[in-house]
């Protein structure tokens, strides 16, 4: 018994030809651009303000865990530490006595504003923490994230200090020494 390669399946097994193919690869190649240029520059009608050291700050108020509102306003010759945290996070457990300690030391009298910022946390467990780690200075709730979003807050904890010119001086990831603190923070309060 001989075999017989038909004609029409020896086209069908041979490789394609790139000719042919070109158009196809280009219009990929284009949708590919497209999307990627889409994704770049998004399609919002405004791009996201930059966090920038140097940069003026935004202002913000929300609910307090005490049920008042706190209001981010900048008083002039008052620097403010802004402490974006988790209550279920080790480092803002760890060095919340520090932000206690320098709260007590430098904004009792007015000369420091401390506050600590909870984004999509449960007010039970935000109340909790203030409360277990006797966090003297306002606690409010960013449910939604808009004043992470503000801030361009990607990674918590995250300390942003402003100066009392309102201008965004540092911004420190991760937990926080008093060192680190009286680095940035100490030379604020001794130009007042």
């Amino acid at each position: 018994m001989k075999s017989i390669v038909s004609p029409f399946l020896v086209c069908r097994l041979k490789k394609p030809s790139m000719r042919r193919d070109r158009p196809v690869f280009q219009g990929i190649v284009m949708i590919a651009f497209f999307m990627a240029t889409i994704m770049l520059f998004g399609c919002g009608p405004e791009k996201p303000r930059r966090l920038e050291i140097g940069g003026r700050t935004a202002t913000f108020s929300a609910a307090a865990i005490d049920g008042g509102k706190v209001a981010l306003t900048l008083t002039p010759g008052v620097p403010v530490v802004l402490r974006f945290f988790q209550p279920d996070c080790p480092w803002c457990r760890a060095d919340t006595k520090v932000f206690n300690d320098y709260y007590r030391r430098h904004g009792v009298n007015g000369g420091l504003k401390v506050i600590y910022i909870a984004e999509w946390q449960k007010k039970a467990e935000v109340e909790g923490f203030a409360r277990k780690l006797k966090i003297t200075f306002p606690v409010i709730f960013d449910p939604d994230g808009r004043i992470a979003a503000l801030f361009q807050v990607k990674v918590l904890p995250q300390t942003i200090v402003i100066s009392p010119d309102g201008k965004v001086i540092a911004a420190m990831v991760g937990g926080v020494a008093a060192e680190q603190l009286d680095e940035v923070v100490k030379p604020l309060l001794l130009n007042r």
